[in-house]
Order: C-alpha cells, then sequence, then structure tokens
C-alpha cells in the first residue's frame, strides 16, 4: 500500500546533469512563535560594512578581507536575499539595522510567525535546520507526477523522485521534541553557539514564546524530496563523490548523505550506480570504475590500521571511519 503524505516537500532544481530526484518520509512538527530573526555573522558584518560604503566592488573588498571573491559573491547573494542589500549592491536600510546584531536575534514581540522542525522517522534525530518556510507546494498531474515546468512542445515537464522505500520500512513512532531539543535546532540555525553563553532554555521560552500548532505536539507525515547528484566539473567531467542537496536550499547536506548511507541499503546502492555507471570521473576513471578502485583501498586501509578490531567498532563509528579513510585516500591521490 503507498505511504499517504500530508505534504510534498519540493524546493530544489537539478544542480547538475549527472543527478537523482528521490523522496523520503520524515515528520514535520509546526511550531509557533514570536517574530525572529537572526543577526549577522562577522564575515556577513564585514561585508554589510564595506556596503555601506558606495562604489567598494568585491574585489576590493575580498582583498581586504583575505579572502576569495567568489566567497564574497557568495556572503553578498545572502545578505541579498535576507533583504539586507538591494539589487544593485548598496545596503539597504534593514542591512543598516542589522549591522548592529551580531551574533543575536531580533524579536518582535508584537508579531508572530509559524517555524517548522524536522524528525527522521526511524530514529529520535532531527534534521538540523529551523525552517520559517516551506515553499510552494508543487503541482501534480493526474498520474501524481511533480510537474517541473513545459517542454519545448508545450507540454508538462515530470519529474517521478525514486522512493526510498528502506526509509519508509522503518517508520516507528518516536519521542515529541522538547524546548531544549527545539532551541538547539534554532540556534544553530543561525550560526554555530549564537545562544549558548547568552540566554539559557528558560529564557528563550519567555523570548520566543514557543508553542505547539495544533498544541498538542503532532508528527506530520510529510515526503522530501531532493537530488543526489555528481557535481559537474569545468572540463565536464565530474566529481567521483555524489552529494546530497539539501532540500530546502542549503547547499550540499553531508549529514544528510551520512544518514542515507547508514541503512546501507542493497537497493539505493544499485540505484545510484546504475545513475552514474559510464560517467567520466577522475584520471579518466567512469564512476563505476572509481567506485571499485576507493572500495578497494578503503579495504586495505581498514585492514592496514584496524585489523579485526574495526568490525567490532560501533556501526555509526565505522561508517565515519570508512568516510573519513574515503575522502582522505582521494585528497591524497588526487589533490581532490
Amino acid at each position: 500500500m503507498a505511504t499517504e503524505y500530508n505534504r510534498i516537500i519540493y524546493n530544489v532544481k537539478r544542480p547538475s546533469p549527472k543527478a537523482l530526484l528521490v523522496s523520503f518520509p520524515m515528520y514535520m512538527f509546526r511550531l509557533k512563535t514570536r517574530k525572529f530573526e537572526y543577526g549577522v555573522d562577522f564575515f556577513q558584518k564585514a561585508v554589510l560594512m564595506f556596503k555601506s560604503r558606495p562604489g567598494i566592488s568585491n574585489s576590493t573588498i575580498a582583498a581586504c578581507l583575505g579572502l576569495e571573491e567568489d566567497l564574497v559573491n557568495e556572503v553578498q547573494g545572502v545578505l541579498a536575499y535576507s533583504g539586507y542589500i538591494s539589487p544593485d549592491g548598496l545596503l539597504t536600510p534593514h542591512g543598516l539595522e542589522m549591522i548592529n546584531n551580531l551574533d543575536t536575534i531580533v524579536v518582535d514581540k508584537n508579531k508572530e510567525e509559524l517555524g517548522y522542525i524536522f524528525q527522521f522517522v526511524d530514529r529520535d534525530d532531527y534534521y538540523p535546520f529551523y525552517i520559517k518556510n516551506l515553499g510552494e507546494e508543487p503541482n501534480l498531474n493526474s498520474k501524481q507526477e511533480i510537474i517541473d515546468g513545459t517542454k519545448g512542445d508545450g507540454k508538462d515537464r515530470t519529474r517521478v523522485p525514486f522512493p526510498l522505500d528502506f526509509i519508509s520500512d522503518k517508520k516507528r513512532n518516536l519521542p515529541f521534541p522538547n524546548e531544549r531539543v527545539i532551541f538547539d535546532i534554532i540556534s544553530k540555525s543561525g550560526k554555530e553557539g549564537v545562544f549558548s553563553e547568552k540566554l539559557s532554555v528558560a529564557e528563550l521560552g519567555r523570548e520566543l514564546s514557543l508553542s505547539f500548532v495544533p498544541e498538542k505536539p503532532e508528527p506530520i507525515l510529510v515526503q522530501v524530496c531532493t537530488y543526489i547528484y555528481l557535481p559537474q566539473k569545468e572540463d565536464e567531467t565530474y566529481e567521483p563523490e555524489w552529494q546530497v542537496l539539501d532540500p530546502f536550499g542549503k547547499g550540499n547536506n553531508s549529514r544528510l548523505k551520512f544518514y542515507l548511507e547508514s541503512f546501507r541499503d542493497s537497493t539505493f546502492k544499485k540505484e545510484i550506480a546504475r545513475q552514474f555507471e559510464g560517467v567520466e570521473t577522475i584520471d579518466g576513471k567512469s564512476f563505476a570504475e572509481y567506485t571499485k578502485f576507493i572500495e578497494k583501498q578503503v579495504e586495505f586501509i581498514k585492514e592496514e590500521d584496524f585489523g579485526v578490531e574495526f568490525g567490532g567498532l560501533d556501526s555509526n563509528l565505522q561508517q565515519f571511519l570508512i568516510s573519513v579513510i574515503r575522502n582522505l585516500f582521494t585528497l591524497r591521490q588526487y589533490k581532490y
């Protein structure tokens, strides 16, 4: 029997020609707080201060701060999205206000807003960011396919996510998130440790006036869609390690990749191999050749450095160490 979802989360665009759209279930909790926004971090504040002086280019800012210009462009994009910088690169009145709000939250006690946290359906763990905007629900055709624009002939272009049924099969009832969990997620959604030494859980409760909607917490089962993909390089070959696009537009999500890999599902692994099998990666190796090669190297290093003791380690620790070994080997071998 097909799972019935209360909502489909689909906020992502195809990030690469070699990409696989997937879907998996999560529990969503709807919360109400006083309206708040995050202050700016150190680099954002630095860029804002430069932008308060008209005529300073991003290349000049990069040189003054000792950063790559691409990073300054990225920071400016975040600031523009937040309404702190206008499309012509000048500071907005709101941006001027935020210069004085480094590593804080700004609470409007006269207004309220909704926000959301997401819980994995198979374990007492959470998507690491607090979400204020779910985006628009996708349009579906009569076959329940996601309509994602139109083709050249005017017909609908549709997407059908590959369902990660191995997650659905492990769905279970879990404890509801408590205030400490919620405020930890809210704080880390801004900058790491924003509230850690400033506001206690009780003080945050008074500042934000948190409540569930409805009042009794109810997990809402949603279908989350995102892309697993190989990043394309300038020479039109591809990076050899697949990535997971954050479902809410926050770049790559390594924690979500770790989560998906933790199931060690053979069907999932075969589907990724099928999707990317002949794709050219580094040193002329296809994705399949690279995967076979790196797995052989990982096994050798495991045996050489850990021996039989590796099998006695906690499964999450094993997975973490394998990931570290893969990344270190790739960095050393290919300067990747």
